[in-house]
């Protein structure tokens, strides 16, 4: 429990008979609730940003080289690092690079069934930290 959760229980718990006094609970209520309504409209929007980035419909992913997670269907059931590559009309993994001399390959464009952009890098002092 933090200490915002605490504070924020003590609040609550004022009109409780026996229960702390305002001053006893938590003396400056307005930091307190205004610093929860912070957090909460943070924790809101944080929430929204990862239900965005979930798997989406293949069809609407990008076709403009951006590198991007690949559901692919049955039989590979896998995810694949790719991006669209236009001259083919296909998806390439991070593990196909073209040249002028190449056949066509790649992944159809029928075979993916969704899609995900990728997370950002970790932070530096998360990689640091290692």
């Amino acid at each position: 429990m933090t200490d915002l959760t605490e504070r924020l229980r003590l609040i609550a718990a004022w009109r409780t008979r026996g229960g702390p006094t305002p001053k006893q609970a938590c003396p400056s209520v307005y930091e307190t609730t205004t610093e929860a309504a912070t957090t909460l409209e943070t924790l809101t929007q944080e929430n929204a940003r990862l239900r965005e980035a979930g798997w989406r419909d293949a069809k609407d992913a990008p076709r403009d080289g951006t590198r991007i997670m690949l559901w692919l269907r049955e039989p590979w059931s896998c995810v694949e690092l790719a991006r669209w590559y236009e001259p083919w009309g296909v998806w390439l993994t991070e593990r196909y690079i073209p040249n002028e001399t190449d056949e066509m390959g790649g992944i159809g464009a029928d075979v993916p069934t969704h899609w995900m952009p990728l997370p950002p890098a970790p932070a530096k002092s998360a990689l640091e930290a290692k």
